[in-house]
């Protein structure tokens, strides 16, 4: 019975600790051992003597708390039970919700670029603002040099001629088959001081126009000139250089809207001879209508068809030409202009040339209008041939020989500075007396396409060429795709 009664006694014991001791174990949870709770901050300062605090008694009731009231420790019976998984976690991440990790997309942080990606960004963005040409290289003491290389390209995709017909009498035909051609390749050097002193030296590479003319075999010397410009309303140049007569013929062939200037520009003006040339550029500045180089006039003496040579068979050639711009100053060039400008150029100019076969008085006028993103040019030419031996015995049509030519010219900058389409009709006679295969209308078409500043250029042209005559009407239609670079 007495050890029955220590077994009661000793399991009461176990029930009334039970809750006391898991009382103090959760406020060890709450509270590390290094973080003392708040109502504890005035512990730290009672002597290390100091009594320990007794518990409340029944009948006398302390400040903290009165003497019906339930101890702290007591918890209590209806209190819903702690989540035993919070032990486990630190006190920090308790109120931190659980969530999966984000993608870079729904973070917003963009993957790291590519390097090369990168350096051909660059590299675009620097050929996309390429200036446009010439390139010019900036020396000491107001020095310049400008290197000249281009390289034309034509290739012949289409072609309907009868070689045994049309080759040896057809103007503008240059006799290529299906295939590749280079058409121009022109490497040189021009110098410069201050604006005031040139010295240009080029040579290269120019097929023929059309079968009518000699094959070339060899490169030969293009241009080679110097020139001195005290103002601008005055300079003279000495040398191999173009001679001033016509307005497409002043034009370079790389600024161009389609792959061949008109016949009247190829067949009736002189290309570049050996001479001496003055030219200036008059205006007022800051006028409403007329530009800074409104009036423009040159006036050359040159050998003539003679080479560089020298002029072995005396056949000088003097020429002259005058134009006047109205509205913005007007740009030598088909291609890359403003196409928010209005500009209207009117020209004109006369040759003589003292021929070992004929003397030939050769006049034309020409037009150039541009507005917005359209550019009309026209040119007509009329030249009269006299034979310089005996005619007498000769009929009156042979006896002189006259020669007409003309044409006109629309182009559209769709996209500026990169898209541009072009037609044009164009006509010729090289001798009025006569009705033969020289009698010819042609009409030409194409679009050309530019990149980096028009260095790049590539046109596609068709031309369709009428002989006027009957019974010389022939199929010699063309389709061509030409490339240009340059620097």
């Amino acid at each position: 019975m007495r050890g029955m009664n220590r077994w009661i006694i000793l399991f009461g014991a176990l029930l009334i600790a039970a809750p006391v001791y898991a009382a103090d174990d959760e406020g060890a949870d709450e509270a590390p051992a290094d973080e003392a709770p708040a109502d504890d901050e005035g512990a730290d300062e009672a002597p290390a003597d100091a009594p320990a605090e007794e518990a409340p008694s029944a009948d006398a009731p302390t400040e903290e708390a009165p003497a019906d009231a339930p101890a702290e420790e007591a918890p209590v019976a209806d209190a819903p039970a702690e989540d035993p998984s919070a032990d486990a976690a630190p006190a920090e991440a308790a109120d931190v919700p659980a969530t999966a990790p984000k993608s870079a997309a729904e973070t917003d942080m963009a993957p790291a670029p590519d390097p090369k990606m990168e350096a051909m960004k660059e590299h675009l963005a620097a050929f996309l603002d390429l200036p446009p040409p010439p390139l010019v290289l900036e020396l000491p003491h107001n020095f310049s040099i400008q290197p000249v290389a281009d390289v034309q390209v034509l290739v012949t995709a289409f072609d309907m001629d009868d070689p045994e017909r049309n080759d040896p009498i057809v103007h503008g035909d240059s006799d290529h088959r299906e295939g590749v051609a280079i058409r121009r390749a022109r490497f040189g050097l021009v110098a410069d001081w201050n604006d005031v002193f040139a010295v240009s030296v080029q040579a290269g590479w120019n097929d023929r126009y059309d079968a009518l003319e000699p094959r070339p075999e060899n490169a030969d010397l293009v241009e080679a000139l110097f020139a001195f410009t005290p103002g601008r309303g005055f300079g003279m140049s000495a040398g191999l250089a173009r001679v001033a007569v016509g307005r497409q013929a002043q034009t370079s062939g790389l600024n161009l809207t389609l792959h061949e200037r008109a016949m009247v520009s190829q067949k009736m003006a002189p290309a570049r001879e050996p001479g001496l040339a003055f030219a200036g550029a008059l205006g007022p500045e800051g006028h409403k209508v007329l530009p800074a180089n409104a009036f423009q006039y040159g006036i050359s003496i040159s050998n003539g068809t003679s080479d560089f040579t020298g002029d072995l068979d005396p056949s000088p050639r003097i020429a002259g030409r005058a134009r006047i711009d109205l509205g913005d100053e007007w740009v030598n060039s088909e291609i890359d202009h403003d196409p928010g400008m209005f500009g209207l150029s009117i020209g004109g100019g006369a040759n003589y040339h003292w021929g070992l076969e004929a003397e030939t008085l050769t006049a034309g006028m020409d037009l150039g209008l541009r507005v917005w993103r359209f550019t009309l040019l026209g040119e007509v030419m009329v030249a009269d041939a006299t034979p310089t031996f005996d005619t007498e015995s000769l009929p009156d049509f042979l006896a002189s020989r006259q020669s007409v030519g003309w044409y006109a010219q629309l182009s559209a900058a769709i996209v500026p500075e990169h898209f541009e389409a072009t037609v044009r009709v164009e006509g010729y006679d090289d001798h009025t007396g006569l009705a033969d295969a020289g009698d010819r209308i042609d009409i030409s078409g194409g679009v050309g396409f530019y990149l980096f500043s028009t260095r790049l250029k590539v046109h596609i042209d068709y031309t369709h060429r009428e002989e006027t005559t009957v019974g010389y009407a022939t199929a010699n239609d063309s389709l061509v795709v030409q490339m240009q670079a340059r620097l």
